[in-house]
């Protein structure tokens, strides 16, 4: 009898610092879920297919698993059921052990549609595309990866293999489009969230935004720099805009030196720099100034936002500051 954990304890493994999942990928194609109501077997076979893994017993307190129909759900304090109806996407589990799967990213990503809201799964799409991972202990700071665990180009193929209709397959789609692969902090993220979301979310709806960015540096500028190439956190195409978040080191006397240069560089190959600190993110009207900058710098126009924009802008920013607030 096999058994398929999934979100939200298939996003506490992926986050697991400690876990390396290198089991095969199946199934080869879309397929239907196959199976019953979980078993008292099926279920101790997960739970120490996860010791195995080195998840701790309070993190698997409750498994969350798949099942194909309500007559097959089986909750209890130690048991979550989620009715999975629709075929499996290709590729989207993780074998675990004889019999034991685990959701993957994609899939996680998809389920994650159906309970968060729009901020919450934008946030979410971001980090997993990102070079870092958040812990499950909001007192904890965030921890670095070596490579993203997905794309937005890999999330984007999941979703649209699921059928048109299928609950929640819009909304994973629409929170989609704000993402970009490449983030390298919670704050980076924060700052362009604050940029691509939608207008109705209280965004400036920049579309043509690239993290990570590398831009070769030209002839005319190569004697003011012994770099060949300059890493933008953001670049937005229209304006020809670096948008650099600053943190606490960018005040370290070496760095700043470094920023000064960085900055005469671009300015000479005619990019437009804008600089957004922690500072600027936690003050109200420094943060409608910078986003207002970003926008006439994009040549956006601004007559048509809805009346109570500034208040949807408002609500945006506070979602974006909420876990630093006390640090």
């Amino acid at each position: 009898m096999s058994i398929v954990l999934c979100f939200p304890l298939a996003r506490t493994i992926h986050n697991a610092h400690n876990v390396s999942l290198e089991g095969p990928s199946l199934p080869d194609q879309n397929m239907p879920l196959r199976g019953c109501a979980p078993t008292v077997e099926s279920i101790r076979a997960a739970r120490q297919a996860l010791e195995q893994l080195g998840i701790s017993p309070h993190d698997m307190r409750a498994l969350d698993v798949l099942v194909p129909s309500e007559g097959d759900k089986r909750n209890s304090d130690s048991l979550r059921c989620h009715v999975w109806r629709l075929d499996l996407p290709a590729r989207s589990l993780i074998k675990l052990d004889s019999g034991v799967y685990l959701a993957g990213i994609e899939l996680c990503a998809f389920q994650a549609a159906r309970t968060m809201d729009e901020y919450e799964l934008i946030e979410c799409y971001f980090e997993l595309c990102s070079f870092y991972s958040m812990p499950e202990d909001p007192a904890e700071d965030y921890r670095e990866l070596k490579e993203p665990r997905t794309t937005v180009r890999k999330l984007k193929d999941c979703f649209l293999s699921l059928p048109d209709a299928c609950r929640g397959r819009s909304k994973a789609l629409r929170a989609l489009r704000s993402v970009r692969d490449g983030s390298r902090s919670p704050m980076e993220t924060g700052m362009t969230m604050a940029i691509t979301v939608r207008v109705g979310l209280g965004g400036i709806q920049v579309r043509g935004l690239s993290m990570n960015y590398r831009v070769a540096i030209d002839e005319e500028a190569r004697g003011l720099t012994r770099r060949k190439e300059i890493i933008f956190d953001a670049y937005i195409k229209r304006g020809m805009q670096d948008v650099e978040y600053q943190g606490a080191r960018h005040n370290e006397e070496l760095q700043s030196a470094i920023d000064n240069e960085r900055r005469h560089v671009l300015q000479k190959m005619g990019y437009k720099i804008v600089e957004i600190n922690k500072q600027q993110l936690f003050d109200r009207e420094a943060f409608q100034r910078v986003m207002r900058t970003i926008s006439e710098n994009a040549g956006i126009r601004t007559g048509n936002r809805p009346d109570d924009f500034e208040e949807r802008q408002e609500r945006l920013r506070q979602f974006i500051i909420r876990r630093w607030r006390q640090r």
